[in-house]
C-alpha cells in the first residue's frame, strides 16, 4: 500500500512540478497558486517540511507580490528540495521499479522515457541497493 501511494506521488509531484515551474517561467500566477494548492495535501501528509513553506507561499501567491527573479530562486530551491523529498522515498525500491525504465543498450544509461526525475531516483535506487 505505501508503495502504491509513493509511487502515485512522484508521478503527480513530476507533473504538479512540470506545471508549476513552466507557471513561473511565465509568471502565470493563477497557475502558480492552482498547482501549489494541488500539491500541497501530499507534501503535508507525508511530513515534507523542506517543501511546504515554499508551496505555501505560492498557493498564496499575488501579482506583483515577487520579482521574477526571486519568483525563480524560490521555484530552484522548491525543485531541488522535491527530488531530495524523491530520493529519501527512493529507499521504497519496489515503487520505483514499476516506473517505465529502460537502459539504453549503447551508453548504459537509464532511460525513462522523459522521466528525469524516475532516472535520477533509478540511479539512487540502484546504488543502494549493491
Amino acid at each position: 500500500a505505501l508503495d502504491e501511494v509513493l509511487l502515485i506521488f512522484i508521478k503527480d509531484t513530476e507533473e504538479n512540478s512540470n506545471q508549476l515551474d513552466t507557471a513561473v517561467k511565465n509568471i502565470d500566477v493563477a497557475q502558480i497558486n492552482k498547482t501549489a494548492h494541488k500539491m500541497l495535501p501530499m507534501f503535508r501528509q507525508l511530513e515534507i517540511n523542506t517543501v511546504i513553506p515554499i508551496l505555501e507561499i505560492f498557493e498564496v501567491l499575488k501579482i506583483d507580490e515577487n520579482t521574477f527573479e526571486k519568483l525563480m530562486i524560490k521555484n530552484d530551491k522548491l525543485q531541488k528540495e522535491i527530488i531530495k523529498a524523491f530520493i529519501i522515498c527512493s529507499f521504497s525500491k519496489s515503487a520505483f521499479e514499476r516506473l517505465p525504465i529502460s537502459t539504453d543498450s549503447k551508453t548504459g544509461f537509464i532511460n525513462s522515457d522523459g522521466n528525469a526525475f524516475a532516472s535520477i531516483l533509478l540511479v539512487v535506487v540502484n546504488s543502494t541497493a549493491r
